[in-house]
């Protein structure tokens, strides 16, 4: 009997993605050059500009990233690119130089490999308001992110089959 593989992990990254109300991206890094292939649809000015400049070449992020924000920035990649999750705040500079807070995750998507082949995260514009408050849009989109987490863990408990009985 053929049982289905657990499923890949971009394709749940993707479907995670499409209801995240900041942005999603992945970047390969095949061919030792980072390079952005996949951003989630752009829910605010700041999302899309980020995914614009990036989108031609990656290498700009060290042009968006507060120079003070730089430093950290780069330890977190690398950190990212030795198969480790990061998170963070970072200020990235908008179009006309305007500084913005945002919470990242980022995590490799393929970490039994050395370094990850694709690495992908989640950024949202940081919390304004008081500590431990969450918009609407991110509680919703939590209440989906833990839903569909079951829904992916059930397809991989499912696609192992059973193990055989010794005797």
């Amino acid at each position: 009997m053929n049982h289905p593989g657990p499923p890949r992990s971009e394709d749940m990254f993707r479907r995670l993605a499409d209801h995240f109300p900041g942005l999603a991206w992945m970047v390969s890094l095949a061919q030792g050059r980072p390079r952005l292939v996949y951003a989630s649809p752009a829910s605010q000015p700041v999302w899309e500009w980020c995914r614009q400049n990036l989108q031609d070449d990656f290498q700009k992020l060290g042009e968006i990233i507060h120079p003070e924000d730089f430093s950290e920035a780069t330890t977190a990649w690398a950190r990212l690119l030795q198969g480790e999750q990061v998170c963070g705040e970072v200020r990235p500079l908008g179009p006309a130089g305007e500084v913005q807070r945002i919470s990242v995750q980022a995590f490799p998507l393929d970490p039994e490999n050395s370094p990850p082949r694709l690495v992908a995260g989640f950024c949202l514009e940081a919390a304004t308001g008081q500590p431990g408050q969450a918009d609407e849009a991110t509680l919703a989109w939590e209440a989906r992110f833990n839903a569909a987490l079951a829904e992916v863990s059930q397809a991989v408990i499912k696609s192992i089959p059973p193990p055989e009985l010794s005797r």
